[in-house]
């Protein structure tokens, strides 16, 4: 009986919790960002109309999203506001980004051998989409 009861309580945890998982990760639903943002950006670079985004459009959208995170960066870290990252300046975002990269694979390599594993990348990419 103890066991039956541990048992049904055990599975009733593990479903508690994978409730909790669904609904906090959002697996089922799109808030809507998501689809709006793919729609937009189809919109911006569907060249030939068909509502669906080539090679040639997906490589001129991929480009234009680097662009962007070029110049974000730039201007995060360009403390003189000249355009060009100095020495110093590069410097200060290298050692950012090693800082944001240790904290990352700190949360995400979960047997701490230094790479993320296939199911750590899944891990990390479904924490990059919400």
């Amino acid at each position: 009986m103890k066991k039956t009861l541990s048992v049904a309580s055990l599975v009733a945890i593990i479903a508690a919790c994978l409730g909790m998982v669904y609904r906090n990760f959002n697996l089922g639903d799109d808030d809507g960002y998501r689809a709006a943002k793919q729609k937009e950006v189809i919109k911006q670079f569907d060249r030939d109309g068909d509502g669906k985004l080539n090679d040639h459009e997906k490589k001129a959208a991929d480009e234009a999203a680097e662009a962007r995170k070029r110049v974000a960066y730039i201007k995060k870290y360009d403390k003189n506001g000249d355009g060009v990252l100095s020495v110093e300046e590069k410097q200060a975002a290298d050692k950012a980004t090693a800082a944001r990269t240790k904290a990352f694979m700190k949360k995400f390599d979960r047997d701490g051998d230094g790479k993320l594993s296939a199911e750590e990348k899944q891990a990390a990419t479904r924490w990059a989409k919400l």
